[in-house]
């Protein structure tokens, strides 16, 4: 478990720093752009595109080439799986680019069919969050912007495909660096646009157009570890593991049509009906900041180590790891959710309220990431245990999960937003991934015989009682000192009440015994001395 530890603690400071210059993106976005206009068209354009390469390929090449590779890597070699990666690039890049043609040619269509800025979809122009003239030029950027970031699609495929080469063998530092690249040159693009846009507003879309450079810059400066550890691309047509690999992706796509239709419902159709595309990308930007950060990096970990004991038949070790990986994630997520929610007012209002940005927004995006974060355990606990399906090449379970979740989230979520607002598209998502998180863990818990669940609770209920503690001090130094009103008083309330509520959960924690706390402080003492 150590060896995992050790990999969680050295990802998780890259995925921190990207996950930093991934918020001073946002934080640059925000200050450009605001809520309005562009800001939406930018943001669901984004969006759409992101549907679509998941539909073909995204959850595919994540969720069933890692564990396939390794099998491969394991039982038949090194030389066999070169063939096999380069047997999938041939198959994968031709067809994301014919899907990227086609995106061009039907942009119109597919965007108004997506989305509804358009009075024509219902909304009357009083209730409307954007004016008509608003609509239809959100509209009409959408599909400008559509055909630019369409292109993009192909290069996430081939960063997919060697991000998997390289965590197969456990390299997993570039391709936890390389999304820094991607954030800095869109934050220069968006730079770029607010020096531009005063005087010629036209030519400064253009620069916003091109994210797709840094996408592309993100691929390409994988090839090199890749080209080292002997996989050179070339074109290789059939391989015995394909058909194998096919049998796994059906369900794999049920799976990501299943998400596809939460991000379409909420973050979309919804989104944009609000016109509220950008606050909810903000909110979801910091509610994803401990899942990136450190859930990611005990799923890149744990993916690796899961399939090779399953690979060897090694049940035992099967169901340890992934007892130290569920615990540990709990360790991290509960202290996480409790100061997204407590302090989510003050967190907001430093990262994003200047320029465009005003109060009103601050307020706004506060109460939708606070919704998002009351399920952030749940979220990343289901997420988890997705991947340990995977690790067992079993995508049939998670793909009637998630087709599941979708059914049950697509009413909650217009109950909900019936009642809450845009605030409800997010609280629904909390509520059905409790839900399924429980479920999760009971069908795991069928088909490996047992998870270590009474060892689960106790830990739980250990980390629990520590994150009441923080909450508690969080409470008490925001009525003390409020929540802030501008960017001085609202730094010096996080650094004050964030650190002595992180003491207070530390030190419950400790106190209470929680063996997760010791593991790691262990493995620190270890690395200083």
């Amino acid at each position: 478990m150590t060896a995992i530890v050790r990999a969680v603690l050295s990802m998780s400071a890259l995925n921190a720093l990207s996950r930093a210059t991934g918020y001073l993106r946002a934080m640059v976005m925000a200050a450009v752009l605001g809520t309005g206009v562009v800001a939406n068209a930018y943001g669901v354009s984004n969006g759409i595109v992101s549907l679509i390469y998941e539909l073909f390929l995204g959850g595919i090449l994540y969720s069933a080439f890692v564990p396939l590779l390794i099998e491969r890597i394991t039982r038949h070699g090194e030389e066999d799986a070169r063939h096999l990666t380069n047997a999938i690039l041939t198959l994968v890049l031709p067809l994301l680019a014919a899907v990227a043609v086609l995106g061009i040619v039907f942009a119109e269509p597919l965007v108004d069919l997506m989305t509804r800025f358009q009075p024509s979809t219902g909304l009357s122009e009083e209730d409307a969050q954007l004016s008509l003239e608003e609509a239809q030029r959100a509209a009409e950027l959408s599909v400008f912007f559509f055909r630019f970031f369409i292109v993009y699609i192909v290069f996430v495929g081939l960063l997919s495909v060697l991000t998997g080469v390289l965590n197969a063998h456990r390299h997993f530092s570039l391709p936890a660096f390389a999304p820094v690249l991607n954030n800095l040159i869109t934050i220069a693009l968006f730079l770029g646009y607010a020096f531009l846009a005063p005087d010629n507003p036209e030519a400064a879309l253009y620069l916003l157009a091109a994210t797709t450079l840094s996408v592309a810059l993100m691929a390409l400066v994988l090839v090199p570890s890749a080209w080292r550890l002997g996989y050179r691309p070339r074109p290789v047509f059939g391989h015995p593991a394909l058909l194998p690999a096919a049998r796994l992706a059906l369900p794999v796509l049920l799976f990501t049509a299943g998400s596809l239709g939460v991000q379409y419902v909420g973050g979309t159709l919804l989104g944009s009906s609000f016109a509220a595309v950008p606050q909810l990308y903000f909110a979801f930007t910091v509610f994803s900041l401990p899942y990136g950060v450190f859930v990611i990096a005990i799923e890149t970990a744990t993916m690796p180590e899961l399939s090779e004991r399953y690979a060897r038949e090694d049940e035992e070790g099967y169901r340890d790891t992934l007892s130290f990986g569920l615990r540990t994630m709990a360790f991290i997520i509960v202290p996480s959710s409790v100061a997204l929610v407590a302090l989510a007012t003050p967190i907001v209002g430093l990262l994003y309220e200047r320029g465009e940005f005003g109060p009103e927004d601050t307020r706004l995006v506060a109460s939708i990431l606070a919704a998002y974060s009351v399920g952030l355990l749940a979220y990343a606990a289901y997420f988890l245990l997705v991947r340990a399906f995977y690790s067992r090449r079993n995508t049939k379970m998670p793909a009637l999960l998630n087709i599941c979740l979708f059914g049950l989230y697509a009413p909650a979520a217009y109950a909900f937003s019936g009642v809450f607002g845009v605030v409800g598209v997010a609280l629904a998502l909390s509520a059905v991934n409790a839900v399924f998180a429980a479920l999760a863990l009971a069908a795991m818990r069928k088909e490996i015989g047992a998870v270590g669940g009474r060892r689960l609770l106790r830990s739980l209920v250990r980390i629990s009682m520590a994150g009441a503690a923080m909450y508690a001090v969080i409470w008490a130094g925001t009525a003390l000192l409020g929540t802030g009103s501008d960017f001085l008083e609202r730094t010096v309330i996080l650094a004050v009440v964030g650190s002595a509520s992180l003491a207070a959960y530390l030190g419950a924690a400790y106190a209470l015994g929680a063996e997760e706390m010791k593991s790691v402080v262990a493995l620190l003492r270890r690395r200083v001395t």
